[in-house]
């Protein structure tokens, strides 16, 4: 009996050593993540990623060795890659390569050198070094040129991966509905691809025909709506009524930076064809206390027009589009007003608004803007929110025939600014705002999956973060606790059988 009790021993003790050393070996992987939203696992929309890949998945990191020395991203991508490598289950092949000793240029391959400055106590030095990283499946390449942290990683991986498994291109149209927008938008097409991997399709919304080019794009904006006269109207509702998704950027009113005292409200038949969806556009501008200041001299301050977007003011928190969305920055904003009810078959989602410290401007005091932020209301209108952007989505009827659409999806702001090149220097989150649209209309919402997380460089280093400090408590309980605890009654209990025995 007790030689049968010491075989039974061994072998489980064998066993359970031969489990730790797979483990080791990354045969078997098994991590817990303590986090809130889960930000350290690898998202389910990743995994099935890796389900559809036929063949093996090449991802190499190419990292100058030496930026190890002043950063300490390259461990952090390092150590993500592999966790995305043990995730696939052997589907993902990753490997490092110090680029400092390659011969070969990397810019042949799409990934850039960059410069940095490094200051010593005595003297200025720049460091030219290289961090992207390259993917390979069935002889395909996608790139990610610049890697500087770990918080976009797993979606910038998701996308090219979905390129080049699914085949899923990522086109944009963009039209202009106010020629005099168009200088203003001019890195908007070079930010969205360098961002989001999407290829902008520029598009004369005069001379061409929305019909032919619905399937060259997955979704369609257009930034200003004073030269779109009634035929362009046709063909967006055309364009709409048969499932394209849209996203209109533009306000009621021509505001011009450069010329703020010359302020007129626009008139065009696109906002006839919203009404009839159920949205109006107001003709004001929105003012908000919370908006920066200019000062003037002296105690004079003025409010500029730009509505500050954070937490407080997303209407709707629990949508894919704006969940764990951060801040934004809306210039130059008009209001949007519901004018229908929900229905069975259409919603009308609210996004952000201004804060219940707002106000309105509105003709005739719209060429004085500038003297009306100085008068801030003795009392605001706390109960009416001034909605800024709407998203409408499904069965959408159209104004000029009897056709419904299957499946619509619009997204309207009171902005037509808010892309610009203004808001890259004054709200570079604006422009997360631009790549989670287009994942929206181009019917990527899975990919919010990975987005609507809190990222992961923000959760990693918040030294106040509560979940922190519990994750750090739950691991000194099982180290230095549980575990010991464990061993230390599993031998007191062999020792008391051993010496009862005798």
């Amino acid at each position: 009996m007790k030689n049968k009790e010491n075989e039974v021993f061994n072998l489980t003790l064998n066993l359970t050593i031969i489990f730790l050393i797979f483990c080791n070996i990354s045969i078997f992987i098994f991590k817990i993540d303590f986090t809130k939203h889960k930000a350290f696992t690898i998202s389910n929309v990743t995994k099935n990623l890796f389900s559809s890949a036929n063949e093996t998945i090449y991802i190499t990191y190419y990292n100058s060795g030496s930026l190890e020395n002043y950063f300490a991203f390259p461990n952090q991508i390092k150590n993500f890659l592999i966790s995305f490598s043990d995730a696939s289950k052997g589907k993902v092949i990753y490997k490092e390569l110090d680029a400092d000793k390659i011969s070969t240029p990397l810019e042949h391959i799409g990934i850039p050198s960059q410069q940095i400055d490094l200051r010593d106590i005595n003297q200025l030095s720049i460091l030219k070094i290289y961090s992207g990283i390259e993917i390979i499946y069935e002889g395909k390449r996608e790139v990610i040129p610049v890697v500087t942290e770990i918080s976009n990683l797993e979606y910038d991986l998701a996308n090219g991966l979905d390129k080049l498994i699914n085949n899923t291109k990522k086109v944009l149209g963009l039209a202009f509905g106010d020629s005099a927008l168009k200088e203003a938008h001019k890195n908007f097409s070079e930010i969205m691809k360098k961002a989001f991997s999407i290829e902008i399709k520029e598009i004369d919304l005069k001379t061409e025909k929305l019909e032919d080019i619905r399937k060259e794009i997955n979704g369609l904006f257009i930034i200003g709506v004073k030269e779109i006269d009634e035929e362009i109207v046709k063909k967006i509702d055309d364009f709409i009524v048969n499932d394209g998704k849209i996203f209109i950027a533009t306000s009621a009113i021509d505001y011009n930076p450069q010329n703020p005292y010359g302020i007129t409200p626009i008139k065009s038949k696109l906002f006839d064809l919203f009404e009839s969806y159920g949205i109006k556009y107001n003709d004001n501008i929105i003012l908000d206390k919370r908006a920066p200041t200019i000062f003037l001299g002296g105690d004079f301050q003025t409010y500029y027009p730009w509505i500050l977007i954070d937490k407080s003011n997303i209407v709707k928190k629990d949508i894919p589009l704006l969940k764990n969305f951060y801040a934004a920055t809306i210039p130059w904003s008009s209001s949007l007003e519901l004018i229908k009810k929900d229905e069975e078959e259409v919603k009308f989602l609210p996004l952000f608004a201004s804060s219940k410290q707002s106000w309105q401007v509105k003709e005739p005091n719209l060429s004085n803007i500038s003297l009306n932020a100085f008068e801030v209301p003795n009392k605001f209108e706390e109960n009416k929110l001034k909605i800024l952007g709407y998203a409408i989505e499904g069965k959408i009827k159209s104004l000029y025939k009897e056709q419904y659409s299957k499946n619509s999806k619009i997204i309207l702001t009171g902005s037509s600014m808010i892309f610009s090149d203004y808001m890259y220097n004054g709200s570079p989150s604006n422009f997360e705002l631009s790549g989670r649209i287009s994942d929206y209309l181009m019917q990527k919402e899975e990919f919010f999956n990975i987005k609507s997380r809190e990222m992961r460089a923000k959760l990693k280093f918040a030294s106040s973060s509560n979940e922190m400090v519990n994750t750090k408590f739950s691991l000194i309980i099982v180290n230095l606790i549980i575990l010991p605890t464990i061993i230390l009654i599993f031998g007191l209990a062999r020792f008391a059988r051993k010496r009862k025995a005798n």
